[in-house]
């Protein structure tokens, strides 16, 4: 036996012993790999679970697992093979490369969008709220008006995890694209919708009550006395809460709602420094939801800035029987009226025309440009409509971002100086506007110290502006300047203004002060107190009550004060479509907004219409007689003084001769208390050139008697004048339109059509009557133009600034984290 052993060995063969230690070996591998298994694993999937990405992972809420899938659950907090499937809205940011990819197609920026609003309630973080408002949204062409798709790609966008919370990174011309569409700004409303609801105060979104699955009367019954006594502890609380909250609200009535809260805080720069600023809070809202700015903050590997959305869902939009909403102009509409340009047609290349309202010269303040007043008319500077090719650099790469095609910028600029006495328009004499100031009661002095009244008469004097044949004339003593525009080219953009496709939702405009001078002067027929008489609605044929006019002009936006706008609109507008008078519409309403005679006459039509003691007034026979009786009066006036001056010639002769013996001595007496024609009747030298354009200096001193006659005079100069205009506005007027010579002829009496004005209209009408050589019109339809004209121009002055988001995007890095 032991012999066989020894032959096994030496044959090769494996004993018991190798046998044993090689399965004692792997079993011990074995044990080992088990143990890492069990007590290593747990330990690194503890960690895991435990880490800022995984908690930012699991508080996502994404109930139909759109963007985040729930995976395998391994352990309580820890989940595996979850997938991400974001929107890839930052394009570039990866690779930290310049991206000239457009967010859209070019046709569906020159398209029309479309919103239908879903729901937002499954998920709870901004960002997948963000990227769900971007799907609602669907281009059509302008043409065909079939959809046109956006093309966003829906993976492969960057989710990263910034303060313990998930966020999605956005290029920023995402949200000026979603804050143009949705008209966001500073708005009093908050962006919704005002007209029904329960408690618009609440911020945040907003759902069906059966969504929750609140406890009804009958479950609360089960849950037992005690804790129904500690729901009711609870609704009196937070209703007590609420109504301290309202009080103390309502007794700061003057606060801006949509003002933004200052506070000192500590704010994060761009490489990550730490410094202390007091700045507000910036915060937009809009008609589909609203942004805040949070900061700067740090992701995975940079500092960007961070912001927050909440989305408005369908009933703060909407009302129950509309579910979307169409823009009834391209996207591209939107971000010219915004940046302040107005789009004018194309060239014959196709490329789109576009207006600048820059209304002060490129470079310099206009209230640097000084220009006394009285000067000759060659210190007036003559603008011209010149093609530009300069934008500023943030307004280019909004236009590569959402696919916006290279444009012809067209501005006015001053004419080089060189080139100035070659434009005839500087030689011309301007003949300028100013309303007359009331008279100030009691007797003045002519020592310049009454500079409160003084302010309030330069307020009310304001911008002057006048027609003469081919050219306007724009003063503005208060900042000093004084410009000339070829007419022709400032009807232009005024048709463009009139002209615009207005919806429920508006438009957001960057309004200059120039067009707001021109503009504003137009809507004074709409606060006269004679728009809201039954007789006036009743001569003009309207459905009252107007709410249009129980608004005040240029005040803040208001939704509710758009649609009144947009309503009386309406209601002109199928008034003047069925007149004479609609051919000439937009020539007549230009006219209406340049020439203050024009507007005048209009408004004088206007108030007799609509005041029936007015009416009756100015239609008495007596005028006649009454007006000759107060020239009487003033002629006595007249009498008296020249009595009087010749008993005190002794005085003025020791005056004069006191005066030659030093430098002469000049009276000031404001022209708004002084008319010329009582100089003139009185036979004083007087110079009206003055500096500050509101004096008239008499080349002698006044005394006090010869101050009283001429305030006296002048009192009853001007009741004379205001009695017969009285009396002209009695008379029932005619207008004619003559094709051949492009004039309005307005008569003043209707019968004997003896004296005359005359106006001649603009280059900008559209289907002129050509048939008739003479076009007969009535005061009726003259008004309605008017109207049109004030409502429309009331519309652009209390659209929406567009002000806020610009400068909410122009603050924002390339790319945002949207939170």
């Amino acid at each position: 036996m032991a012999s066989a052993n020894t032959l096994n060995s030496d044959d090769g063969g494996a004993s018991a012993v190798d046998i044993a230690s090689s399965v004692g070996t792997w079993l011990a591998a074995g044990l080992a790999i088990i143990a890492l298994v069990g007590i290593v694993g747990p330990f690194f999937a503890l960690q895991a679970s435990l880490s800022d990405s995984n908690r930012a992972m699991n508080a996502v809420q994404d109930q139909p697992q759109k963007y985040i899938t729930r995976g395998y659950r391994l352990t309580k907090g820890l989940r595996i093979f979850r997938r991400i499937r974001v929107p890839n809205l930052s394009r570039g940011y990866i690779s930290n490369e310049p991206d000239d990819t457009p967010l859209m197609p070019l046709s569906a920026a020159l398209g029309h969008f479309e919103f239908t609003p879903g729901d937002y309630l499954p998920w709870n973080t901004g960002w997948a709220k963000l990227a769900e408002m971007i799907g609602a949204y669907s281009a059509h062409d302008s043409v065909s008006d079939k959809p046109i798709p956006l093309g966003v790609p829906q993976q492969g966008g960057t989710l990263e995890v910034v303060n313990g919370r998930t966020t999605l990174v956005v290029n920023k011309h995402w949200i000026l694209l979603l804050g143009l569409l949705g008209r966001y700004g500073k708005r009093s409303d908050g962006g919704v919708l005002q007209n029904r609801g329960v408690r618009r105060d609440f911020g945040g979104e907003r759902g069906s009550i059966q969504h929750f699955g609140l406890l009804r009367k009958e479950a609360i019954r089960k849950v037992g006395p005690l804790r129904q006594r500690i729901a009711s502890y609870e609704r009196t609380t937070m209703v007590r809460r609420i109504r301290q909250e309202s009080i103390s609200s309502s007794d700061n009535s003057e606060t801006d709602f949509d003002s933004d809260e200052e506070c000192m805080s500590l704010r994060r720069t761009a490489y990550g420094e730490w410094i202390l600023d007091k700045r507000a809070q910036p915060i937009l809202h809009g008609v589909t939801g609203t942004i805040k700015g949070l900061g700067r903050h740090k992701g995975s590997w940079s500092y960007l800035t961070s912001i927050s959305f909440v989305p408005h869902t369908a009933r703060e939009i909407f009302p129950r029987s509309i579910q979307t909403k169409r823009e009834s102009s391209s996207m591209q509409t939107l971000f010219w009226l915004a940046h302040g340009f107005l789009p004018s047609g194309r060239t014959p290349e196709g490329r789109q025309i576009v207006i600048s309202m820059e209304g002060s010269v490129p470079g310099m303040d206009s209230r640097d440009v000084i220009v006394p007043s009285g000067e000759a008319p060659d210190s007036w500077t003559p603008f011209t409509l010149t093609e530009s090719d300069d934008i500023p650099i943030s307004l280019g790469h909004a236009m590569k971002h959402l696919g916006i095609p290279e444009p012809m910028v067209l501005q006015f600029l001053p004419v080089d100086g060189a080139k100035g006495n070659d434009q005839p328009y500087v030689h011309l004499h301007p003949v300028l506007r100013k309303p007359m100031a009331p008279v100030k009661p009691g007797t003045p002095s002519t020592t310049d110290t009454d500079a409160e009244w003084q302010a309030d008469a330069v307020a009310q004097m304001g911008p002057a502006f006048g027609v003469h044949d081919k050219w306007l004339f724009y003063m503005n003593e208060i900042d000093g300047v004084s410009w000339t525009f070829l007419r022709a080219e400032l009807e232009r953009p005024l048709s463009i203004i009139l002209s615009l496709d207005w919806d429920e939702w508006g438009f957001m405009l960057w309004k200059d002060r120039f067009w707001i001078s021109l503009l504003q002067g137009s809507t004074a027929i709409l606060r006269g107190e004679w728009i809201g008489h039954t007789v006036f609605a009743e001569s003009l044929q309207l459905n009252y009550p107007v709410n249009a006019f129980r608004w005040k002009v240029q005040s803040r936006f208001q939704q509710q004060k758009l649609r009144d706008y947009l309503h009386f609109d309406t209601a002109i507008s199928s008034l003047i479509k069925s007149s004479a008078v609609m051919p000439l519409r937009l020539s007549i309403a230009i006219l209406f907004i340049m020439d203050p005679s024009f507007r005048d006459r209009v408004e004088a039509v206007c108030e007799r219409l609509g005041n029936p003691e007015i009416y009756e007034k100015v239609q008495r026979e007596s005028w006649p007689d009454e007006i000759a009786k107060e020239e009487t009066i003033m002629r006595e006036i007249e009498e008296d003084y020249e009595r009087d001056k010749a008993r005190h010639e002794d005085d003025e002769e020791q005056l004069s001769a006191k005066s030659d013996t030093g430098p002469p001595t000049y009276t000031s007496l404001r022209n708004m208390w002084v008319d010329i024609l009582t100089l003139d009747k009185f036979g004083m030298d007087y110079l009206t050139n003055t500096p500050d354009g509101h004096h008239i200096l008499v080349k002698r001193p006044l005394q006090e008697w010869e101050q009283d006659y001429v305030f006296k005079h002048t009192s009853q100069a001007r009741k004379v004048a205001e009695m017969k205009t009285l009396e002209e506005q009695g008379t029932v007027t005619a207008l004619e339109y003559e094709h051949k010579t492009n004039q309005i002829v307005w008569y003043r009496d209707q019968k004997s059509k003896e004296q005359s004005e005359t106006w001649k209209l603009g280059t900008r009408a559209h289907g002129r009557p050509s048939s008739n050589e003479v076009l007969p019109l009535t005061e009726k339809e003259i008004v309605l133009v008017g109207l049109w004209a004030a409502n429309r121009a009331a519309l652009w002055l209390s659209a929406q600034d567009s002000r806020p988001l610009l400068s909410f995007v122009e603050d924002l890095d390339p790319f945002v984290y949207v939170l």
